[in-house]
């Protein structure tokens, strides 16, 4: 694939991605391109459309009908006013892809506490979840190996967001998905919390080859299937 461009920036499919372009799963990596290159597309083309959590709802969304399933179990931990939940499960039925159940966890307590807002988005799709809880709370309401979709976008420092990935990697399905939001690694100052986190907690569990950067954006981690 040729270089891909965004705004005032030049850059190859290899400056998007950490790790997974020498992973050996073409499952896991044939879809992200395919997914990776509508993505890029929409930046050019439909700049309105450039709201991060706009786009990577879209992003996942395409990724996991990529997959084949259907009644799909995700979370996300960190909601605010629901444009990511927005945007992904507009996206699922646009794609026709059924959604089993989307647990939308956020304690919404200062600054974020955009309960209303978030309300009003989960009334208008089937099988949404409100749990007014904090991220490590609300795991444990969620049984082990039961989610194909974590997203995690909760308070954006290290201990946080390793809390999040260490407490939510059991209850992913093998074969599942763990994202985050502000993968900056480009630029790694601006968030220096999920960078660190996603870097450290993928080499732990030994996922380096899995886990992927798109460019200055969000994180994924693929569980491996057993």
């Amino acid at each position: 694939m040729g270089a891909l461009h965004h705004a005032d920036d030049d850059f190859s499919l290899d400056d998007c991605c950490t790790g997974w372009w020498t992973s050996k799963d073409p499952g896991f990596i044939d879809p992200v391109r395919d997914c990776l290159d509508t993505f890029m597309r929409v930046l050019v083309e439909e700049p309105s459309s450039r709201n991060p959590h706009h786009l990577h709802g879209s992003f996942y969304a395409r990724l996991l009908a990529s997959s084949g399933q259907s009644d799909l179990s995700l979370a996300e931990v960190g909601v605010d006013e629901g444009a990511f939940m927005e945007a992904m499960l507009q996206e699922l039925a646009w794609l026709g892809v059924s959604v089993k159940k989307y647990y939308a966890i956020d304690p919404w307590t200062g600054r974020f506490a955009h309960l209303q807002q978030a309300l009003e988005v989960a009334m208008r799709f089937d099988h949404v979840h409100l749990i007014q809880e904090t991220g490590d709370t609300a795991r444990r309401m969620v049984d082990d190996e039961t989610m194909d979709f974590v997203f995690v976008d909760a308070v954006h420092t290290v201990p946080f967001v390793s809390l999040h990935l260490r407490g939510w990697w059991p209850k992913v399905r093998p074969g599942g998905i763990i994202a985050g939001h502000d993968f900056a690694r480009e630029k790694p100052w601006r968030f220096p919390g999920p960078v660190a986190a996603a870097i450290t907690f993928a080499e732990e569990m030994g996922l380096s080859q899995s886990l992927l950067g798109l460019h200055g954006t969000t994180f994924a981690m693929q569980k491996p299937r057993v």
